[in-house]
């Protein structure tokens, strides 16, 4: 498919049958599985769609354009909400079950909504801009990257902050997991290069790459 626009943001559903493109002012949904991809459906915006997030069943599309975040049903184009923040959003994720949806931006702030009543269920504040956001399939955790050089993880239940490990660079992106029934497993990528994977309950680092060169988005 041509899209001729830079690409935000990309998102499969869970079995990788859609795939969420957004570009600068509209978002396809492309249905993957068949030997000719087709676009399932296809949304424009005023504003550049800076993140897309599918829910695990390819149903709802949380997305973050300007200053707002939207959930959508996919099948109708509906908004089911729109959320309105004091700065850009820049970071977004569905959980796994579509019940839930985490978003921050330049506020410095992330927040975890509902996706059915659009109401805030915890806010979770940092020290910067944040540039990623993941929450786990069950919805027990969040992890949060960070222009201040941190990756957070929170109980996403309580509040309670876990983890906060400091990075020598901008953290850009983050995701967070099950692990072998031990628990969590965050990933955390920073401007530099380094990906570095955690397992949050021992605190112990599994993995360290530095990807070459170094350097990051503007």
């Amino acid at each position: 498919t041509d899209v001729e626009d830079t690409i935000n943001g990309l998102s499969f559903s869970y079995d990788g049958g859609m795939l969420a493109i957004g570009s600068n002012k509209r978002i396809m949904i492309m249905e993957t599985k068949k030997r000719k991809q087709q676009l399932a459906q296809q949304f424009s915006f005023e504003d550049a769609v800076s993140k897309v997030s599918l829910s695990r069943n390819g149903r709802q599309i949380a997305l973050a354009c300007a200053k707002k975040l939207t959930v959508r049903d996919v099948a109708t184009g509906c908004d089911l909400f729109q959320i309105l923040s004091d700065d850009r959003v820049s970071a977004v994720q569905i959980s796994g079950d579509g019940r839930m949806v985490a978003f921050g931006g330049f506020d410095k702030k992330v927040r975890l909504c509902n996706t059915t009543s659009g109401c805030t269920i915890h806010a979770f504040p940092v020290e910067d801009t944040v540039r990623g956001v993941a929450i786990t399939r069950d919805g027990r955790r969040l992890a949060i990257g960070s222009v201040d050089k941190s990756c957070r993880v929170f109980n996403a239940f309580t509040k309670e902050l876990l983890r906060c490990w400091k990075h020598k660079h901008l953290v850009w992106a983050v995701d967070i997991a099950p692990w072998k029934e031990t628990g969590y497993v965050v990933a955390a990528g920073d401007y530099a290069g380094d990906v570095i994977v955690r397992h949050v309950e021992s605190n112990t680092e599994l993995f360290h790459h530095k990807f070459l060169p170094s350097g990051g988005p503007p």
